[in-house]
C-alpha cells in the first residue's frame, strides 16, 4: 500500500464522515422543528381552552362576537401548525429513507476502501509510519 492509496481512503472515509454529519444535522433540525410546533400547539390548545371557558361562563353577550373570532383565530393557528407537523413528518421520514436506501446502495457497490467502515490495513499501516 502506498501514501496515495492512504491518502485516498482517509479522504474517503473523512467525506463520508462529513455526509453522515449532514444527514444527522439535516434529521436533527427537522426534528426541532417538530417539537417546536407542538409545544406552539399546546400553547394554542391552552389558549383555546381559555377562550372556550370565557365564552361558556360569559354573562355579556356584547363580548360574544369577539371571543367567537377568538376561537376561530385558535382553531385555524392549531390546523395550521398540524398540517405543518405532519408535512415536517412526512419530510422526516422521507429523508430517512433515502439515507437507507443511499446507504443500501453504497454497500452493494462498496470498493476495497470503501468509507463505510474503516479499513483495517489503512489503520494498520498508520502504526507504521514514524
Amino acid at each position: 500500500m502506498n501514501w496515495n492509496d492512504i491518502k485516498k481512503s482517509v479522504s474517503n472515509f473523512a467525506d463520508k464522515a462529513g455526509k453522515k454529519t449532514e444527514e444527522i444535522a439535516d434529521l436533527a433540525t427537522i426534528k426541532l422543528k417538530m417539537a417546536k410546533l407542538s409545544s406552539d400547539r399546546e400553547v394554542e390548545f391552552s389558549r383555546l381552552g381559555k377562550i372556550t371557558y370565557t365564552k361558556l361562563t360569559a354573562t355579556d353577550d356584547s363580548r360574544d362576537a369577539e371571543l367567537t373570532e377568538g376561537l376561530s383565530r385558535s382553531i385555524e393557528k392549531i390546523a395550521r401548525m398540524e398540517t405543518e407537523i405532519a408535512s415536517l413528518k412526512a419530510e422526516y421520514e422521507q429523508k430517512k429513507q433515502d439515507a437507507e436506501a443511499q446507504k443500501k446502495a453504497k454497500k452493494a457497490n462498496q470498493t476495497e476502501f470503501g468509507a463505510d467502515e474503516i479499513n483495517t490495513e489503512v489503520l494498520d499501516s498508520f502504526s507504521d509510519i514514524e
